[in-house]
């Protein structure tokens, strides 16, 4: 095991962070398609590329991963912790089985989530999502994926600059619309009706009918439910940290401040929103799961 020095370690984790290059990351949608046909497009990266990123800055030799199953059925590893270790420091984190082969992507998943504690991709959790037209059978297209990919930031540091003021709604119909969320008052006689969904997004802003800035406090995102694929992977997060049910509950509680149950987090069907989420799985990062022991 070689030891790094502070000045090595952080060159390690600067170069572990570098973003890829566009043509390595892809597309897939979120969830199905709403009254609009319109997905969330989210990117993502494959586990050959995590693990070619090990391989260039850390060397084959000088990084490990292993992983721990939590939970199976059928044969397959549906949750489990995998630990990855770089020179003899270990980080972990839970993936999730997927639809088409469970234990691999399951697998997977895992390296991909510790990497990120390593930096590795880290950045394309701060890339909103834009709502496109996926194709006949439910996939972004690939016109879609080359407009996505021209805008992710590239490993020489350049990120796509971004309008400085918002496009006229009616010269702009690629502009993706999210479902609104925002309570709709029955308007006067005199006042403009929109036939589009709101609000806009354009950039991190949001915007309303009328090409007004929202304030935070009117995000949707504070009040779009969880996929129940979010869903799953937090419960295999907990799972990893409380063995009972109750250890649960309460943990979560304690986070949103209102009754939450583990059954329907497990299965998918809580009314957890996407912030609640969020905040939940931050809390979760301090809490460790070390060799196997949870919280009761």
């Amino acid at each position: 095991m070689t030891t790094l020095s502070d000045e090595e370690w952080r060159e390690v984790g600067k170069r572990l962070a570098q973003p890829f290059d566009p043509s390595c990351v892809d597309f897939r949608p979120q969830g199905k398609p709403g009254k609009t046909g319109k997905v969330q497009a989210v990117c993502y990266i494959d586990a050959r590329t995590v693990a070619d990123r090990l391989d260039d800055v850390v060397e084959p030799g000088a990084w490990e991963f292993t992983y721990e199953p939590l939970v199976t059925a059928n044969g397959q590893v549906q949750i489990a912790k995998g630990r990855l270790t770089i020179h003899g420091v270990t980080k972990e984190d839970v993936g999730e089985a997927s639809n088409f082969d469970p234990s691999k992507g399951c697998v997977s998943d895992a390296l991909k989530r510790a990497a990120v504690l390593w930096g590795i991709g880290r950045y394309l959790y701060g890339i909103g999502g834009e709502w496109v037209t996926p194709d006949d059978y439910g996939r972004i297209t690939p016109a879609d994926v080359q407009r996505l990919r021209a805008k992710l930031p590239t490993p020489n540091g350049q990120t796509p600059a971004r309008p400085a003021s918002p496009p006229a709604r009616r010269d702009a119909p690629q502009t993706p619309s999210e479902p609104s969320t925002r309570p709709q008052a029955t308007p006067a006689p005199s006042q403009r009706v929109s036939t589009q969904d709101t609000p806009i997004r354009i950039g991190d802003m949001l915007y309303d009918d009328e090409d007004r800035r929202l304030t935070p406090a009117v995000d949707p995102m504070a009040l779009t439910h969880a996929s129940a694929f979010d869903q799953k992977r937090l419960s295999g997060q907990l799972a990893a940290r409380f063995h009972t049910s109750t250890a649960q509950a309460n943990f979560l509680r304690s986070v949103t401040e209102r009754e939450i149950d583990p059954a329907d987090v497990l299965t998918g069907r809580s009314d957890l929103s996407v912030i609640e989420l969020a905040k939940i799985s931050e809390r979760l990062t301090r809490i460790p799961a070390a060799n196997g022991k949870a919280a009761r």
